[in-house]
Protein backbone atom coordinates (compact mmCIF):
# COMPACT_ATOMS: atom_id res chain seq x y z
CA UNK A 1 0.00 0.00 0.00
CA UNK A 2 1.43 3.46 -0.81
CA UNK A 3 1.69 6.58 1.43
CA UNK A 4 -1.35 8.15 2.23
CA UNK A 5 -0.35 11.20 1.26
CA UNK A 6 3.07 12.34 -0.39
CA UNK A 7 4.91 13.08 2.45
CA UNK A 8 8.08 11.56 0.99
CA UNK A 9 9.51 15.45 -0.19
CA UNK A 10 9.08 16.97 3.23
CA UNK A 11 12.04 16.87 6.02
CA UNK A 12 9.88 14.86 8.61
CA UNK A 13 10.02 15.56 12.78
CA UNK A 14 10.52 12.96 15.03
CA UNK A 15 7.29 12.82 17.85
CA UNK A 16 6.28 10.18 20.65
CA UNK A 17 2.68 9.24 20.70
CA UNK A 18 1.85 7.57 23.74
CA UNK A 19 -1.26 5.27 23.85
CA UNK A 20 -2.76 2.73 26.22
CA UNK A 21 -1.16 -0.93 25.37
CA UNK A 22 -4.70 -1.95 23.69
CA UNK A 23 -5.00 1.11 21.07
CA UNK A 24 -1.40 0.52 20.43
CA UNK A 25 -1.85 -3.57 19.42
CA UNK A 26 -4.86 -1.93 17.30
CA UNK A 27 -2.81 0.61 15.40
CA UNK A 28 -0.18 -2.31 14.82
CA UNK A 29 -2.48 -4.60 13.52
CA UNK A 30 -3.94 -1.55 11.37
CA UNK A 31 -0.37 -0.93 10.48
CA UNK A 32 -0.42 -4.78 9.49
CA UNK A 33 -3.14 -5.10 7.79
CA UNK A 34 -2.04 -1.83 5.29
CA UNK A 35 1.43 -3.62 4.99
CA UNK A 36 2.47 -0.24 6.55
CA UNK A 37 5.03 0.97 8.95
CA UNK A 38 3.05 2.27 12.02
CA UNK A 39 4.71 5.47 11.84
CA UNK A 40 2.57 5.53 8.36
CA UNK A 41 -0.82 4.55 10.57
CA UNK A 42 0.15 7.48 12.84
CA UNK A 43 0.49 10.08 10.21
CA UNK A 44 -2.97 9.33 8.73
CA UNK A 45 -4.67 9.16 12.31
CA UNK A 46 -3.25 12.75 13.04
CA UNK A 47 -3.77 14.20 9.74
CA UNK A 48 -7.61 12.81 8.63
CA UNK A 49 -8.54 13.37 12.86
CA UNK A 50 -6.81 17.08 12.14
CA UNK A 51 -8.82 17.39 8.84
CA UNK A 52 -12.16 16.61 9.84
CA UNK A 53 -11.33 18.07 13.46
CA UNK A 54 -12.04 15.35 16.08
CA UNK A 55 -10.15 15.21 18.80
CA UNK A 56 -11.62 12.44 21.47
CA UNK A 57 -12.14 14.27 25.33
CA UNK A 58 -9.20 13.49 27.56
CA UNK A 59 -9.50 10.29 29.67
CA UNK A 60 -7.40 11.28 33.21
CA UNK A 61 -7.80 7.40 33.84
CA UNK A 62 -5.96 6.30 30.76
CA UNK A 63 -2.86 4.81 31.14
CA UNK A 64 -0.06 5.87 28.65
CA UNK A 65 2.47 3.15 28.94
CA UNK A 66 3.32 2.24 25.15
CA UNK A 67 5.16 4.66 22.93
CA UNK A 68 5.87 4.82 19.83
CA UNK A 69 8.06 6.82 17.26
CA UNK A 70 5.96 9.09 14.45
CA UNK A 71 7.60 11.11 11.77
CA UNK A 72 5.73 13.78 10.71
CA UNK A 73 6.38 16.08 8.39
CA UNK A 74 6.57 19.72 9.01
CA UNK A 75 3.66 20.91 7.44
CA UNK A 76 1.57 18.06 9.90
CA UNK A 77 3.66 19.40 12.46
CA UNK A 78 2.69 22.49 12.26
CA UNK A 79 -0.91 21.55 11.96
CA UNK A 80 -0.51 19.44 15.16
CA UNK A 81 1.27 22.21 17.12
CA UNK A 82 -1.65 24.92 16.06
CA UNK A 83 -4.52 22.74 16.90
CA UNK A 84 -2.74 21.76 20.47
CA UNK A 85 -2.12 25.24 21.66
CA UNK A 86 -6.02 26.59 20.33
CA UNK A 87 -7.43 23.98 22.53
CA UNK A 88 -4.91 24.53 25.32
CA UNK A 89 -3.11 20.88 25.29
CA UNK A 90 0.29 19.78 25.10
CA UNK A 91 1.30 18.09 21.68
CA UNK A 92 1.50 14.16 23.08
CA UNK A 93 -1.99 14.98 24.65
CA UNK A 94 -3.57 16.20 20.88
CA UNK A 95 -1.58 13.36 18.98
CA UNK A 96 -2.65 10.52 21.92
CA UNK A 97 -6.67 12.16 21.13
CA UNK A 98 -6.01 12.30 17.61
CA UNK A 99 -5.02 8.54 17.23
CA UNK A 100 -7.69 6.91 19.84
CA UNK A 101 -10.12 8.58 17.67
CA UNK A 102 -8.97 7.36 14.10
CA UNK A 103 -8.28 3.78 15.66
CA UNK A 104 -12.15 3.98 17.29
CA UNK A 105 -13.58 5.17 13.48
CA UNK A 106 -11.53 2.51 11.59
CA UNK A 107 -12.60 -0.07 14.62
CA UNK A 108 -15.94 0.89 13.70
CA UNK A 109 -15.74 1.03 10.40
CA UNK A 110 -14.50 -2.82 9.95
CA UNK A 111 -17.20 -3.85 12.24
CA UNK A 112 -15.08 -4.56 15.36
Amino acid sequence: MQPHKNWTLEPLVRRTVYLPPRTMDQVRTLALNARVPVSEILRRAIDQALDQRHVLPPDPHEPKTSGAFAYLPRSLDARLVMAARATSQSKAAMMRRLVLYYVEREAWRHGQ
